[in-house]
């Protein structure tokens, strides 16, 4: 199974751990609809 990096970053704020959390793969070239759906789902974003 291939290893996506990815960032968790916080979105409308200016305070660190204080806005909603986006996360961004990259790189996500080869998933498919429902892969990046279970990534989300997994990872609660």
């Amino acid at each position: 199974m291939k290893s996506y990096p990815y960032y968790i970053c916080d979105v409308f704020t200016d305070k660190r751990f204080g806005g909603n959390q986006l996360a961004v793969l990259p790189d996500a070239q080869g998933l498919t609809s429902e892969q990046m759906q279970h990534w989300t789902d997994i990872n609660h974003h």
